[in-house]
């Protein structure tokens, strides 16, 4: 997407090889209930907006085959919001950007992996919560 005025994006599948959203303008998105789904790079990529709220949609990869590519990738936008949402277990959840400044990630839940559920490489001075996200590690699979 790269410009809306407004857009709601209500139910239904955004399945992908490479991104099942990808957001590069200004605008004000609001997505629900949606299941995300991609594999050569993240199913959801934030480069720029005026307003991205996610809520009660399911983000991930169609298998394990991707393992270094994760579910969401915020790299800019004046205000992002993702609550309730569930991450796959199948690569890291959530990777923040430096450019990142106004974000809040609450009350997700991610899928027990070896994986990290949420990076965060934003600057110190960056306005922001995480918080009340589930998630837990476990072993990474051995090689048969």
């Amino acid at each position: 997407m790269d410009g809306v005025h407004s857009l709601r994006i209500n139910g239904g599948c955004m399945w992908a090889h490479s991104t099942a959203l990808h957001v590069d303008g200004p605008g004000r998105i609001v997505v629900s209930g949606v299941d995300l789904r991609s594999n050569g790079d993240a199913a959801l990529v934030v480069r720029n907006t005026d307003s991205l709220t996610v809520t009660g949609c399911m983000l991930g990869k169609s298998g394990d085959s991707w393992p270094t590519v994760p579910a969401a990738k915020l790299e800019g936008g004046r205000s992002v919001l993702i609550n309730g949402c569930t991450f796959d277990a199948f690569g890291p959840g959530i990777v923040i950007a430096e450019k990142m400044k106004h974000f809040s990630i609450t009350s997700n839940v991610f899928q027990p992996s070896p994986f990290e559920p949420i990076t965060d490489n934003s600057a110190a001075t960056a306005n922001q919560i995480i918080a009340n996200n589930l998630s837990s590690k476990t072993e990474p699979a051995k090689a048969e």
